[in-house]
């Protein structure tokens, strides 16, 4: 049975550089966030995530938008709405990453200029993080169901 599923992340920029993950199981690639509970508010996700995978402490900026994105993963069907927003670190700094607090995953600085050769997940993200530092757009909107 198809999933779908709301994700939130976190843009964390610092000296030309984002905050990112890296599965270290799966290989997958992608910047702070994840699932949001039920009756969780999106901004409270993003601090709750970012507590959990690395005990970051940020404030929630600009809401930067939203990537639609459907994949098979394991056998299932997942249709996935990321929701975007800049973030603010509070207890780290660049050039030092802050320590994963979860065994799979490895937390670090990657340049925003090289994002597309990294493989960001979902595929729009490094598009959406360019528009954002190039541009200062936000309420951006990205699909890959066409």
């Amino acid at each position: 049975m198809p999933h779908i599923q709301t994700i939130v992340r976190a843009i964390i920029l610092s000296h030309h550089n984002v905050l990112l993950v890296r599965d270290r199981i799966e290989g997958h690639v992608y910047p702070p966030g994840g699932h949001i509970e039920y009756g969780e508010s999106a901004h409270d996700a993003i601090v709750r995530e970012a507590s959990e995978e690395f005990g970051g402490r940020v404030t929630i900026g600009a809401f930067l938008g939203a990537i639609e994105h459907a994949f098979e993963y394991r056998g299932e069907k997942i249709h996935e709405v990321s929701l975007v927003f800049a973030a603010t670190p509070l207890n780290f700094t660049y050039p030092k990453p802050p320590v994963s607090r979860e065994s799979r995953l490895d937390i670090f600085w990657y340049p925003v200029n090289a994002l597309k050769a990294i493989g960001l997940l979902p595929p729009p993200m490094a598009e959406l993080i360019d528009r954002h530092v190039n541009g200062g757009k936000t309420g951006m909107w990205f699909s890959t169901l066409r």
